[in-house]
Order: structure tokens, then C-alpha cells, then sequence
């Protein structure tokens, strides 16, 4: 997945730097009217629930681009055994046992990966429309940043439209 994502995805901020340095240096694309926005998804790896990342997954998992690539492993033999992850992902706290019902524990890499998964999938048509203004675009975990260099409003009506499409749980706060 790493590789899938890698032109929208920063693997730290010396990365984001670089490609920043980048747009603005190498491309010139940083003008005096470009503005600079944000995107934060609060609490994405504990609220989401378990069908739209298994949702996100299978999309991923069946794009041209992938698939084959599973080491032996159908598509829905992924789908399987990850929902069986998630429907028996339990922790104990005061002496209880409790169940996962949406996201799951930060320590666990599969968890992460299917909310990197759902991100990518829910960010492609703000991506699509970002790269083809020739503006920058990046995304951290659950956080993206971005170059625009047209009105302000047509941003935020981008920004409300993408809030739309997250799972229900999500929210999402802009600057």
C-alpha cells in the first residue's frame, strides 16, 4: 500500500519538506496569491466503523493497479479474514471484557493500514482535483495539507462536499 500511495502520502515532516521545497523551488507553483489549507479527521482510528474500512478495503483491494498482488490470497479471502479481525478484537479494562464495535486499538498494524486504505479512498477526488489545478497535496494519517490558488469559497465548498463522504462517525476540521 505504501507504494500505491506514496504521491499523496508524507512519511514524516522531513518528507512533507521535501516535497514541499519541491513544488515551491523546483515547479515555481508557489505564488503570492496561493493559499494554504488544511484538513484534520478526528478520532479516525477509534470512531470509524468496520464497514466502511472493510468498504475502503475491498475497493483497494479489487483496482486494477492491485490486484493479483495478494501472495496467494483471493481478494475475498482478504475481506474474510479481516472482518473476522475486527468483529473479535477485544481489551479488558477494570477487569471487563469489551469488543471493538467501531475502529480499533492504535497498536495494532492492521488497524492502521485499513485507516491509511479508507483515507486514500476517500480523499481521491479532492487528490483528482487538486493535482489538476497543478496545486500540492499531501496527507499524514489522518491530516492533509494543500496549495490553492483559486477563491477561497469554492476551497470550503470543496472541503464540505469531502466532509459528506466520511464514514458518520468522522468529523473533520479545516483551516
Amino acid at each position: 500500500f505504501d507504494n500505491f500511495s506514496r504521491s499523496t502520502t508524507f512519511l514524516n515532516g522531513g518528507d512533507f519538506i521535501q516535497k514541499l521545497q519541491y513544488y515551491c523551488i523546483q515547479l515555481g507553483r508557489l505564488l503570492p496569491k496561493t493559499y494554504f489549507g488544511t484538513f484534520k479527521i478526528h478520532d479516525l482510528y477509534t470512531k470509524i466503523s468496520h464497514s466502511a474500512l472493510l468498504e475502503a478495503l475491498n475497493i483497494f483491494l479489487v483496482n486494477p493497479l492491485i490486484n493479483g498482488r495478494h501472495q496467494k490470497l483471493t481478494s475475498d479471502a482478504i475481506q474474510e479474514l479481516t472482518a473476522i479481525v475486527l468483529r473479535n478484537n477485544f481489551f479488558s479494562y477494570n477487569g471487563k471484557t469489551y469488543r471493538f464495535i467501531k475502529g480499533g486499538p492504535l497498536n495494532l498494524p492492521l488497524i492502521e493500514l485499513l485507516c491509511h486504505i479508507y483515507m486514500h479512498h476517500w480523499q481521491y477526488s479532492l487528490a483528482t482535483h487538486i493535482c489538476l489545478k497543478d496545486a500540492f497535496y499531501g496527507r499524514y494519517k489522518d491530516a492533509g495539507f494543500l496549495t490553492w490558488d483559486g477563491p477561497i469559497d469554492q476551497l470550503q465548498t470543496l472541503f464540505n462536499e469531502l466532509e459528506q463522504e466520511l464514514d458518520s462517525n468522522s468529523q473533520m476540521t479545516t483551516f
